[in-house]
């Protein structure tokens, strides 16, 4: 089972299921040829043919690289000086961003904005409610969905439909989210977060698109709330930290 050197060969371990020590092996040049599954992750220890009955499973303790990437890029945030002055300034690059690509490119793009953009200011939005709780908190995130609606007109006045359906449809949106994320108060972050942002995106992707866009679009509502729950979970994952948020 083992090269000799590193220890006495043995013709089986543990059952005659020649399972190869993932410490110290040399990684063979035929394995990498084959494309073989293999259990471990490449960096947190040598990745080995098979483990436990050959049935390739990864070790329960390295962790995957999709959730290697989320945790570091999450680290690398919480490494920022990030205050609640950095959030409302994220919160209303984005909106305006999203309200500016939509009156460029048309309803088709609006899913994709849901995904990248409004999932993120719906995950946003549940970390200021955290920084401003008992603050003026309606007043604040009512004033945050204003003042990117003012932005976007004053850089594009051809957005004036855009910018009036976004402020309609997001203070809606907000005011569900928010009483949503109160009501699930005594669950995990996470919990709340989505809890509250699938209210908030079933809100916002049926107001927004109807008044923007002048009708009810149905496949348009239907793709942007699921791309909005799915950005909004992502972004709440990676947003998932309790010291992110550092006081002004």
């Amino acid at each position: 089972a083992c090269r000799e050197g590193i220890e006495p060969p043995t013709y089986s371990l543990e059952g005659c299921c020649s399972i190869r020590l993932s410490y110290r092996q040399v990684f063979e040049a035929h394995t990498r040829a084959h494309h073989c599954n293999l259990v471990g992750v490449e960096r947190f220890e040598l990745p080995t043919l098979c483990s436990q009955s050959r049935c390739a499973t990864r070790l329960r303790y390295t962790p995957r690289r999709g959730r290697i990437i989320l945790e570091s890029f999450s680290d690398g945030l919480r490494a920022l000086p990030m205050t609640t002055t950095h959030l409302t300034l994220i919160y209303i690059g984005a909106l305006v961003a999203a309200n500016l690509l939509v009156a460029w490119l048309g309803p088709w793009f609006s899913p994709i904005n849901a995904f990248f953009l409004i999932g993120l200011d719906l995950s946003l939005r549940d970390k200021l409610h955290d920084a401003w709780q008992g603050r003026h908190l309606a007043l604040k995130l009512a004033g945050l969905v204003i003042a990117a609606g003012v932005v976007s007109y004053l850089l594009n006045p051809a957005t004036g439909k855009i910018a009036i359906a976004s402020i309609t449809a997001f203070v809606c949106a907000m005011t569900v989210d928010s009483l949503v994320y109160q009501l699930l108060r005594h669950q995990t972050w996470f919990k709340r977060a989505n809890g509250s942002n699938t209210a908030g995106a079933a809100t916002d992707s049926l107001l927004f698109p109807t008044i923007a866009f002048g009708g009810l679009l149905p496949h348009i509502v239907a793709m942007q709330f699921v791309a909005k729950v799915a950005g909004g979970a992502i972004w709440s994952l990676v947003l998932n930290r309790p010291r992110l948020v550092r006081a002004n």
